[in-house]
């Protein structure tokens, strides 16, 4: 029988060990679990700041490619403007030379020939969004109006614009050159 009892003390034995071994696997398991868990739960929160900020990075890009597309919109309308500032002056010459009284046959062709030019050149630079500012009989607007003298004038409402000395100039809604003008101002 000692040989019975000693192998069932080793079975039991080996049955124990078993036993602990399950015990220590279901700690490790359970302890793992919470580790891996803990772990996961770490990763969620990493995944979600990255994502927080890629959704940050693509709407800053998104700002910025709209800004530069602004500017170059803006940059094409009004490249043109100190352009056309420089070559007013040589449109009003060629205003005033239409004005002059020709005598002669030859002044007369010559004439002609210049109103045509004139006429030629403000359709041009209408073409490219330049609009002229001929505010004869307006209210003066200072933002659009350069008033040089005021003027009495029982026909005309006070603050209107009597005369126009020199002709203004915007290009798409900017002033390239405000209109010079003599104002009405009745006492």
């Amino acid at each position: 029988m000692n040989e019975k009892n000693h192998a069932t003390n080793i079975e039991d034995t080996s049955t124990q060990e078993s036993h602990n071994e399950d015990l220590k696997t279901k700690e490790l398991d359970v302890s793992s679990t919470k580790e891996l868990e803990d772990k996961i739960k770490a990763l969620k929160k990493d995944l979600d700041t990255a994502n927080k900020s890629t959704l940050m990075a693509l709407a800053d890009l998104e700002n910025i490619k709209k800004r530069a597309e602004k500017r170059i919109i803006e940059n094409h309308k009004y490249s043109l403007k100190s352009f056309i500032e420089a070559l007013l002056p040589v449109l009003d010459s060629m205003e005033k030379a239409t004005l002059f009284n020709a005598q002669s046959s030859e002044s007369i062709a010559i004439q002609e020939g210049i109103k045509m030019t004139s006429k030629n050149f403000s359709g041009i630079i209408d073409k490219f969004g330049v609009r002229e500012i001929n505010p004869i009989n307006e209210l003066f607007d200072p933002e659009k109006h350069e008033a040089v003298s005021m003027l009495s004038d029982n026909n005309m409402d006070n603050g209107m614009v009597s005369k126009v000395l020199q002709k203004g100039y915007e290009i798409n809604g900017r002033i390239v050159r405000a209109a010079r003008v003599i104002v009405t101002q009745n006492n």
